[in-house]
């Protein structure tokens, strides 16, 4: 029952059904009421769906443009504004299959083989400002699902060198929560009534400021490409309702990581954590991730869009998996039947080989040969994140036959 209710409500918001439902309605009731009726009930159905569409059309305009509002995505202006970063670092350029994309992410640590985390009670607490702008800042978010979470915040970072000469890196962390998160770096260009950002007050340029220094909740996200083993990867669509890159691709798992990683997790955490997100998000076989598998941390970065939010990325290499036998594994089908009431669901998936993405000109676009699907070639508009992420796949593509 509460399938068939859900079902009825993404049907009736759906402007494509609601178009040719009061159209056909209308005219229906031409025959079928008397001409008193008529003249009266006509004109107010009328009236009812073009307000209806009116409101529809405006809240679709507001959902598309959230996410530029709240993160300036525009690589000049970010170039303007952080001019003294090191041009060889920033932006990064990923070159793939002949195309290039330039992606404003800072490196910290690139290719980690060791980490080890370590956490201090303190909760993070935000500056005086905004709890003065609290609901201003929070409205910036009108067109997105939110709710509250405990995660996890990156302060600062130091390294040790080991007996054997390689290096562990030291996370530093503590508990923050998602509204913090949402308050800070996900609204980090939002005009605060109208005038000045947080980007303005608190990263101006012209250098990112260090971890250690930051006011905002700088919540841990990670990013993982999931190859399988016929050089394919899964490609999560978002929902026009996530608090960032709505209707978007990903890689294919993005998210934050737990509270539960505390002082003397490692790198082993990392990689049981994220075998345990592709098994729930992916819905990804136990067997297939125990066994025959490639798991390796690229990098550390600071994510310059949401004024230096901290991000790990991870590729997960499952040998023993190929894409039909996932594909099977869903039933056959790549539609995400997930908790509707989830922060930043994915709704779909696509599943196409490495060598077969392209980059779509100089527009902010792929195109893939999606996998499964009637549509074949399809054109996709990725989040930045999964630019990097596929950058790190490049050793596993190979070219179409």
């Amino acid at each position: 029952m509460e399938t068939m209710i859900n079902g009825a409500k993404r049907l009736w918001n759906n402007s494509y059904f609601r178009v040719p439902f009061f159209s056909i309605f209308v005219v229906i009731s031409f025959f079928v009421l008397p001409v008193e009726t008529r003249n009266v009930f006509v004109p107010a159905v009328i009236g009812f769906f073009l307000s209806n569409l009116i409101t529809s059309l405006v809240n679709s305009y507001k959902n598309s443009r959230e996410d530029k509002v709240k993160s300036k995505q525009d690589g000049s202006f970010l170039k303007k504004v952080y001019y003294e970063e090191d041009v060889k670092k920033v932006p990064i350029v990923i070159d793939y299959n002949g195309l290039k994309r330039e992606v404003y992410f800072k490196t910290i640590i690139d290719s980690p083989k060791k980490i080890i985390f370590e956490h201090k009670p303190e909760m993070f607490m935000l500056d005086d400002l905004f709890s003065t702008f609290y609901f201003d800042i929070l409205k910036s978010h009108s067109n997105s699902y939110i709710k509250n979470v405990d995660t996890l915040r990156l302060y600062d970072i130091d390294s040790k060198k080991d007996d054997d000469g390689e290096t562990t890196y030291i996370l530093k962390t503590q508990k923050t929560n998602y509204f913090d998160h949402l308050l800070t770096n996900r609204a980090i260009d939002y005009p605060i009534r109208g005038s000045a950002s947080l980007r303005h007050i608190y990263e101006p340029g012209p250098v990112l400021r260090p971890l250690s220094e930051s006011s905002f909740a700088n919540q841990i996200g990670f990013n993982c490409m999931v190859i399988l083993s016929d050089h394919t990867i899964i490609i999560p669509r978002r929902s026009k309702n996530a608090t960032y890159s709505k209707d978007k691709v990903t890689a294919s798992l993005t998210g934050r990581l737990p509270v539960s990683l505390k002082t003397g997790s490692t790198e082993k955490d990392l990689e049981l954590f994220v075998k345990k997100q592709a098994k729930e998000k992916l819905g990804i076989n136990e067997k297939y991730l125990n066994s025959d598998v490639e798991f390796k941390i690229c990098s550390i970065v600071q994510d310059i869009y949401e004024g230096g939010k901290p991000q790990i990325y991870f590729t997960l290499k499952l040998n023993t998996l190929s894409s039909l036998d996932y594909f099977k594994e869903r039933g056959s089908s790549l539609i995400n039947r997930c908790d509707p009431y989830q922060l930043d669901r994915d709704i779909r998936f696509y599943v196409t080989n490495l060598g077969d993405i392209k980059f779509v000109g100089r527009k902010d676009k792929i195109s893939i040969n999606s996998k499964y699907d009637k549509k074949g070639r399809v054109r996709l508009k990725p989040e930045k994140s999964f630019y990097l992420c596929l950058s790190y796949t490049q050793k596993y593509k190979v070219n179409e036959l």
